[in-house]
């Protein structure tokens, strides 16, 4: 019978514990969180004292928006199955510097619908309590809403896609006026980092 000497053993051990450390590592690289950058712009309406625009508002300004988006495409979604899901956005207006970045995620969750490209909702809350919906592209997922077959949005695949309005947002405090403000049309785009990835 052949045996291993203590000499012999120890050449192996750089080798078990380099590969002890990638097996990890490899576990945690097959579903990683992505990072996103956001960029575009909404349009500023004036409106009345009421919970929604007037339907003469007056159209003040377009706005730009920039942010960050983070991506769990490993999330599976008690609803809809393997979906993903937004784990971190932030979206702020840097020419609006009465309303702080939206970073609060309220509600999100494919849309549910057969119409294509199918779209992701996502309701986010500034730290003055203000809201904003917004929604962006997605493909396509084998998750179909429970009892009707209906295709929903999936963010397992995710790679960036045109960001967009979601409803109506409430009224904003720009720090000037007495009519309340409303962002309204947002138009977009979501752009992945490339070689970043958390």
């Amino acid at each position: 019978m052949n045996t291993i000497s203590p000499k012999s053993r120890k050449p192996l051990l750089p080798w078990i514990l380099m590969i002890g450390g990638l097996v990890p590592g490899l576990a945690v690289a097959a579903t990683p969180a992505q990072t996103f950058y956001i960029y575009g712009q909404a349009q500023v309406l004036e409106g009345h004292a009421s919970s929604t625009p007037f339907p003469g508002s007056r159209l003040q300004l377009a706005t730009p928006f920039i942010g960050q988006m983070r991506v769990d495409p490993g999330f599976t979604d008690p609803s809809f199955g393997p979906v993903g899901r937004v784990a971190s956005i932030t979206v702020s207006f840097p020419l609006l510097s009465g309303v702080p970045p939206f970073s609060a995620i309220l509600t999100q969750g494919p849309e549910i619908s057969g119409i294509t490209p199918l779209k992701y909702d996502v309701t986010l809350r500034n730290a003055k309590g203000e809201q904003v919906q917004i929604q962006f592209t997605t493909l396509r997922s084998p998750a179909t809403y429970p009892g009707f077959g209906t295709p929903v949005g999936s963010l397992v695949n995710f790679g960036g896609g045109s960001f967009m309005q979601g409803s109506n947002s409430g009224p904003l405090d720009v720090g000037y006026g007495d009519q309340p403000v409303f962002l309204q049309n947002f138009r977009g785009r979501i752009t992945a980092f490339p070689l970043r990835r958390q």
